[in-house]
């Protein structure tokens, strides 16, 4: 069990990508286990903030992580805590890290150095999806390694080979994510993918084959956010798993009341049926937060308004999550954190930065 540091942020948990929260100058840990910062809050200081400021220890390069671009996290069930980065797999114990790389000698390791999603399952072992080299299967214990791939000549293999998001449904299927090959439902009996992918004939079928993050709902209903990594999306997609039928949710220049773009980033349900819905992400190219009742097709936006300072601290929204007391926290691109707390008719972000 780690010892060295209270998290009380890291953990793995369906739907919930904890991704480029510290690209390129390392990754920062908060020793207290609370977030804090006095720097441009818009408002009074929440009332579980520390006296004092909190401080952060930074864990990079020296101390043997190794790559400073972090693009997903984990904490497993033994408490180890786990870093996809640019340039290999991190293990943390607290102390040491420990660093899986691919060995082009060595079929027995990562496919690819460059990891973009990670997931625990039921049994301890690690999913783990990479850029341009497939989803593999991890057995920290045995280090065994398996490798999935797609191959164009097996229409039951990996859909594509750059895996952005993994999420376990709780029934036996693992979901996964591509940015180029669409969604795929993975069987765990079989060792077998089942593609979903765009058809331009089909209006029921997936948006876009480019996927940026997965969500499920308390309904059970896996919402499909598209775009990122430099694609352009075709909006949110909502997909009943009994039919394989896609209801799509896109933006509508001429309705206001429509999300605010298609390139989706994340992706929160919430317990009244409602979703949130981050855009933009490493696009850049952002157009804010969006309150979405799928019932209705609606959707409230929250844009960064330079001339307020209680808006969006930045369009761009790389994740989303919602704290025990109820609080939206909010993920941005160059804009730090926000904290939208959950007072009915509020609208004002406070910002850590």
């Amino acid at each position: 069990m780690l010892q060295r540091w209270s998290i009380a942020i890291v953990r793995c948990r369906q739907g919930v990508r904890w991704r480029a929260l510290c690209c390129a100058l390392g990754l920062l840990l908060l020793s207290a286990g609370q977030m804090h910062a006095r720097d441009g809050v818009a408002q009074e200081q929440p009332p579980f903030a520390p006296p004092t400021p909190a401080r952060f220890e930074r864990l990079g390069l020296e101390d043997g992580l190794s790559q400073n671009a972090v693009l997903a996290m984990l904490q497993d069930r033994h408490g180890f805590l786990w870093f996809g980065t640019q340039d290999g797999l991190n293990r943390y114990d607290g102390y040491t890290f420990v660093v899986y790389k691919n060995d082009p000698d060595d079929s027995n390791s990562l496919s690819l150095n460059s990891v973009l999603a990670l997931h625990e399952d039921d049994d301890g072992t690690l999913w783990i999806g990479t850029w341009g080299g497939g989803l593999n299967h991890f057995d920290p214990q045995s280090n065994l390694w398996l490798r999935y791939r797609h191959d164009d000549a097996d229409a039951t293999s990996l859909c594509g080979d750059t895996v952005t998001a993994l999420l376990d449904d709780g029934a036996g299927t693992l979901w996964v994510g591509t940015n180029e090959g669409g969604l795929c439902a993975f069987d765990r009996e079989t060792r077998t993918f089942t593609p979903y992918r765009h058809d331009p004939a089909d209006p029921a079928s997936i948006a876009a084959n480019a996927v940026s993050t997965l969500a499920l709902d308390k309904d059970g209903a896996l919402w499909v956010g598209t775009g990122g990594f430099g694609i352009p999306g075709a909006g949110l997609d909502r997909l009943d798993r009994s039919s394989g039928i896609f209801t799509h949710f896109r933006h509508d220049v001429l309705d206001a009341e429509s999300l605010s773009s298609n390139t989706i980033s994340a992706v929160l349900p919430d317990s009244d049926g409602t979703l949130w819905v981050g855009t933009g992400g490493f696009s850049l190219t952002g157009a804010g937060l969006n309150h979405l009742d799928p019932a209705t097709g609606r959707a409230v936006r929250y844009r960064h308004n330079p001339a307020e300072p209680a808006s969006l601290a930045s369009d761009d929204i790389i994740d989303l999550y919602r704290d025990s007391a109820g609080d939206l926290w909010i993920g941005t691109w160059g804009g730090g954190v926000d904290r939208l707390p959950k007072q009915e008719g509020t609208a004002s972000f406070v910002h850590h930065r």
